[in-house]
């Protein structure tokens, strides 16, 4: 059989289903069985199959390709999200259509008007802050609209998002375990929902242990690491006895991390400290210096396609999807000792 003649029959009989099934399977957003579709997809592959994308959008009514708008495409926050949805929409063979749009509200609704011209089959909205999902859902598009690594608010009809509450019930959980009792939490404004969430998840852990933040509750002020430095050299001079940190992110960590090098405190034998975000993975420093809440943002991104892939089938999508996060451990909780001119300097 001459690979260029293959036909979507040829794979349906290789794969011992109806040609209906085979499209279903081939098509991504068909319901069938995870099994069927990659025994389809693998006699596809075996046969060299390549199925006309424009006759199967006459068929099908669709364009086989999703719009996605991203408030910064190549941020280190956005890009781990479109990585991981790109990947998986391209294993069922959906083409992304990627506009950034900065967060404006012009360059916002020019790309909209381009996207809904493309007739895509769904939009993918991947946010670095909450304000992109605000001026998103202002607008109006006709197809299925899905959101990822936002926090929800009111009308977005569904959210794929960290699951921040356990972020600070993993934090908790992994200073208690060695031992640390006097912890305080330095992060940015109470108002960020993902900081509420963070917060709450922190102390109602530390709480069913019969801790409480040394201060009483977080110190809040911004994500930058300034307000890190500044946060910690003020539980210095307060005298406040504290033998853990968790921090709102990274960036604020460092800060802390500087600080206490400063006043001669040593990292993580006087004092534990953990980040949020992970950024040290995206770097190549080799042994990991900070203990770091890992989003998972690639798996976000995974999962807001398959959201997509749901939607434009028809299929029910759940609100608000919380994607477990995880604990990447460093020096700053377990040792060796942080050298403060080689690890915390950044």
């Amino acid at each position: 059989m001459s690979k260029g003649n293959v036909t979507l029959g040829d794979v349906a009989a290789a794969a011992g289903v109806s040609v209906g099934t085979a499209s279903r399977a081939l098509g991504a957003v068909g319901r069938v069985s995870e099994a069927t579709r990659e025994r389809v997809r693998a006699a596809a592959e075996r046969l060299d199959f390549r199925p006309d994308a424009l006759a199967r959008s006459f068929v099908t009514g669709r364009s086989a390709t999703v719009g996605v708008l991203a408030e910064h495409a190549v941020g280190l926050h956005s890009m781990p999200v479109l990585v991981g949805a790109s990947e998986r929409l391209g294993e069922r063979g959906i083409a992304t259509l990627m506009r950034d749009a900065h967060a404006t509200r012009s360059e916002l609704a020019e790309h909209l008007k381009t996207l809904r011209a493309r007739r895509v089959d769904a939009l993918l909205v991947v946010g670095d802050t909450p304000d992109i999902t605000e001026i998103a859902e202002s607008l109006d598009f006709p197809s299925p609209l899905v959101f990822a690594n936002i926090e929800p608010s009111a009308g977005q009809r569904c959210v794929v998002t960290a699951d921040e509450r356990q972020a600070g019930e993993l934090a908790a959980a992994h200073l208690l375990g060695l031992g640390r009792r006097r912890i305080a939490h330095i992060t940015a404004s109470a108002a960020l929902p993902a900081v509420a969430l963070r917060a709450a998840g922190l102390v109602d852990a530390l709480s069913a242990r019969g801790v409480e933040l040394v201060t009483g509750g977080s110190l809040h002020g911004s994500y930058e690491r300034e307000w890190g430095y500044e946060a910690t050299q003020r539980l210095l001079t307060a005298r406040e006895g504290f033998d853990a940190v968790v921090a709102g992110n990274d960036g604020v960590a460092g800060g802390v991390l500087a600080a206490l090098a400063e006043a001669g405190r040593r990292v993580p034998d006087d004092v534990a400290v953990i980040g949020h975000d992970n950024l040290e993975r995206h770097t190549a420093r080799g042994i990991q210096s900070l203990t770091s809440i890992d989003p998972s943002r690639v798996d976000i991104g995974r999962a807001a396609a398959d959201a997509v892939l749901a939607a434009i089938a028809g299929e029910e999508t759940a609100p608000v999807i919380r994607v477990p996060v995880a604990l990447a451990v460093g020096r700053s909780t377990t040792g060796p000792t942080l050298s403060p001119f080689r690890d915390i300097d950044r």
